[in-house]
């Protein structure tokens, strides 16, 4: 069976890898399935059990986020909702190998601040929510 993967070892994957991220903002709605958050492009709302937010580095003080869902399904939404809007989120969307995890960065990221996120983030499999 496979470790579950939460955002703090995310995060932690992405301290690994040399990009400096910080000023996270966390957003858990763990047991609490009526709560929706809404997107900040179009007020859409979008299930989902947990966001994190942050600034990068090389960006600042402009950042990302990824979410966590409970299934594929919700994230499913989140991700249309980025492609849909591509030219307002930008080049930087990424999912996971098991679709519970959607992130988007930044469009000022240089092409290899990016692939090192993407790598990270396609990368990611057996997403759970952390437990705040």
């Amino acid at each position: 069976m496979l470790d579950a993967t939460t955002s703090d070892l995310i995060i932690q994957k992405i301290n690994r890898a040399g990009l400096n991220i910080y000023d996270f903002e966390y957003n858990s709605w763990n047991g609490q399935r009526e709560q929706k958050v809404g997107s900040k492009y179009d007020g859409d709302w979008f299930l989902y059990s947990e966001r994190v937010s942050f600034t990068i580095d090389e960006v600042a003080p402009e950042g990302g986020q990824f979410f966590i869902c409970e299934t594929k399904t919700e994230c499913d939404l989140i991700w249309q909702h980025y492609e849909d809007l591509k030219s307002l989120a930008g080049p930087y969307r990424f999912r996971s190998q098991d679709g519970k995890l959607v992130a988007q960065l930044n469009s000022g990221l240089s092409l290899e601040t990016g692939v090192s996120f993407q790598t990270i983030f396609e990368g990611l499999d057996n997403l759970t929510v952390t437990n705040r």
